[in-house]
């Protein structure tokens, strides 16, 4: 199963219980991309203060979640003219702000690039709108 974590995503599983469902398992495949990762860090910084955390905490926690080596989610690099133009093309066929069509737009270049032939894709949303085109394009949402 492949799993792209946008920044919504992203923040929780800043939750050790919420990581704990994924981390470990071989049948899992989390990814996201730059984008994602800085439009959640004041998110994730205002979740680690909830928590007792300073700042710096928080965004090292978020580090931990990333990191190349051992991190839960791997982020991805992308071609973003490509991103741009599908992502365009997604908010004239469904709508959806340009900010949520660019997620949808980077998930759906990595599943191409990721996925192998049958395996489950899923996408992280919490827009009614945006979850509607993942769905719509055969993704489960998460």
């Amino acid at each position: 199963m492949i799993i792209y974590a946008g920044p919504s995503l992203l923040v929780r599983l800043l939750d050790p219980a919420q990581a704990a469902t994924f981390a470990g398992s071989a049948e899992v495949q989390i990814v996201s991309s730059a984008q994602a990762l800085a439009e959640c860090t004041a998110d994730a910084v205002a979740d680690g203060l909830a928590r007792g955390m300073t700042p710096e905490g928080a965004l090292a926690r978020l580090g931990d979640l990333v990191a190349a080596e051992d991190g839960l989610v791997e982020i991805l690099g992308v071609d973003e003219d490509e991103v741009e133009a599908s992502a365009a093309e997604i908010t004239a066929q469904t709508g959806v702000a340009a900010g949520h069509a660019w997620h949808l737009a980077v998930a759906e270049l990595c599943f191409t690039d990721l996925a192998e032939p049958g395996e489950a894709r899923r996408f992280g949303a919490d827009d009614g709108r945006q979850a509607a085109a993942a769905r719509a394009r055969g993704w489960s949402v998460v």
